[in-house]
């Protein structure tokens, strides 16, 4: 089977199973028509005998330099971007929308909902709310006269509890003293005068019986001493009735009075203090009242001022719906426009920070061991014609992704690379673009194409110019890249080996594998085996950390 060495071969680590067919059969029918056409330009040829490669079927072994890379594909996006949502809290139709794609500075006026509601509803709420303060008002001053009413109940029953003590005092120590002291000296009187009188009606009745004094003058003195008498024994009752009753109720009368005066304080106060617990309970109510009246004219207020959405920072304005396109089910109703309606907490408005911009590339599982933060890379977006930029590895995804319904057994993890110098470029999120990622430099290594090496069973070769035929030559293999591959063992500077299968009739049936027993395949006529192409590549040699693959959508990087 002929080749160009000219073509692009890339080396795939992993390669999609439906891709992978395709790429066989296109591989297999190139190579049928192509050995057709070789096929009868041999036949007639004179003699058909063994025939000379063309010098671009062959290439002199030379010490090379060369990278060893990942390539993949991906999608840029702004490496900052600020997404803008409906921060209201019900569903808005929008009356206002910016066009796409239009650079914006920072204030800008992006999208604006319907607010009518809004409005209604907030000047209810506004209503209430200076109606809610006034009570609030209300509220705090019946607070205050009540603290003031509290003061002076208390205050009036304080001063009858001391005038009530005053008067239990000035009782016991006035009234009674002098009381007891009046009915002592009633006492004391009429029984002097009782005595005084006694002993006249006495010397009366002598005197009548020696008849100095006449009938009606004893009788006189006879009434007056009798009245004496019972002057004496009233005064005496008296002082007795007032020790044994009068002292005893007036004593309780004000003894009582004081007591009932303590207990209106204490009933006061307990009076005060549920007054005023209502008054406070009351101001509390109001105050809550306030509150949720001012959180809610605040959030109305904050609802009305969302359905204006402004640029936070400048930035290119890119739909929400232009991103979600195609990932969604249940169709697709296209860009937002005047009259369509946003859903609360939904993406509205993307505004990627385009002065810095990175790739998002796809890299199977397999190789991410190889990739490192801070690694060089170079990054090439097709739509803006622009020489690659350079790069490199911001970030590796921490999980991997499948391959969707296409291919879900594929894990491809999401590798972030952050550009550079692309102030001067008009990039947009969503490009595609081709990452090559490099992880290590081959310098000055004994090289071929990777045309030139083939794989049979495990073993590799090369077919070696000798004679106008060519020997199969096994060879060790080292680091590879998409275009070229180390040999380590096999090969010498300056000999020549094909770029393809060689014809039947170009190999030189010779025994090359020193010491080795030749195997089965080799007995048959020492027929060609396959490229190393795809599957067929070199295995990673022990102890080379030169692996190298690239993503299944990887494009040529070039001719060796």
């Amino acid at each position: 089977m002929k080749t160009s060495p000219d073509s692009d071969i890339h080396i795939h680590e992993c390669i999609l199973p439906a891709r992978r067919g395709m790429a066989l059969r296109m591989i297999v029918l190139f190579f049928v028509i192509i050995m057709a056409g070789a096929g009868g330009v041999y036949a007639l040829r004179p003699g058909g005998g063994s025939t000379t490669a063309s010098a671009g079927d062959t290439y002199q072994v030379a010490r090379q330099s060369f990278d060893i890379v990942i390539t993949s594909n991906g999608e840029l996006k702004a490496a900052q971007q600020i997404e803008l949502r409906n921060e209201t809290e019900r569903e808005g139709v929008i009356t206002y929308i910016i066009p796409e794609g239009q650079f914006v500075e920072p204030d800008t006026v992006l999208v604006e909902f319907n607010r009518e509601q809004l409005k209604r509803e907030l000047d209810d709420a506004e209503d209430q709310l200076e109606s809610t303060r006034n009570d609030l008002t209300s509220a705090k001053a019946a607070l205050e006269i009540q603290k003031s009413e509290n003061d002076s109940a208390l205050r009036k029953a304080e001063l009858v509890l001391r005038l009530a003590e005053l008067e239990l005092k000035k009782w016991q120590e006035g009234d009674l003293v002098a009381k007891r002291q009046e009915l002592a000296l009633r006492v004391e009187t009429t029984q002097r005068d009782y005595e005084r009188l006694k002993r006249k009606y006495e010397q009366a009745i002598k005197l009548k019986e020696q008849d100095y004094i006449s009938s009606d003058e004893l009788e006189q003195d006879q009434i007056r001493y009798l009245e004496a008498e019972n002057a004496s024994k009233t005064a005496k009752l008296n002082q007795d009735i007032f020790e044994k009753y009068e002292y005893p109720k007036l004593l309780e009368s004000k003894t009582s009075a004081v007591e009932d005066a303590k207990a209106e304080i204490e009933r006061v106060k307990q009076r005060n203090s549920s007054q005023l617990a209502q008054r406070e309970a009351d101001l509390a109510k109001r105050e809550a009242q306030l509150k949720y009246r001012q959180e809610r004219a605040d959030k109305l207020q904050h609802q009305l001022d969302a359905c204006s959405i402004k640029a936070p920072s400048a930035g290119m304005v890119v739909y929400s719906t232009s991103i979600d396109r195609g990932m969604r089910w249940g169709g697709d109703d296209g860009p937002w426009q005047i009259g369509s309606r946003v859903g609360p907490r939904q993406s509205v408005i993307i505004l990627p920070d385009t002065s810095q911009m990175i790739a998002e590339v796809k890299v199977h599982e397999s190789l991410t061991s190889q990739i490192k933060p801070g690694q060089k890379a170079t990054v090439s977006v097709d739509a803006v014609g622009h020489e690659p930029f350079d790069a490199e590895v911001e970030s590796i995804g921490v999980l991997a992704e499948n391959g969707g319904w296409r291919d879900p057994n594929r894990r491809e993890y999401t590798v972030r690379l952050l550009l550079k110098n692309t102030q001067s470029t008009v990039l947009k999120p969503s490009m595609r673009c081709e990452s090559k990622i490099l992880l290590q430099k081959v310098n000055d290594a004994l090289a071929v194409p990777l045309q030139a090496v083939f794989n049979d069973a495990g073993r590799t070769y090369c077919y070696v110019a000798s004679g106008g035929q060519y020997i199969k030559t096994r060879v060790r293999t080292g680091r590879f890249s998409e275009n070229w591959i180390e040999i380590l063992d096999g090969l010498q500077e300056g000999q020549t080996v094909l770029l393809r299968e060689p014809k039947p009739s170009e190999i030189k049936k010779v025994n090359q594998d020193k010491g080795d027993k030749p195997d089965a395949a080799e007995n048959k006529d020492n027929m060609p085996r396959k490229p190393m192409m795809k599957s067929n590549r070199p295995t990673k040699p022990a102890g080379q950390g030169g692996k190298m693959n690239s993503s299944s959508s990887s494009k040529p990087s070039g001719k060796p």
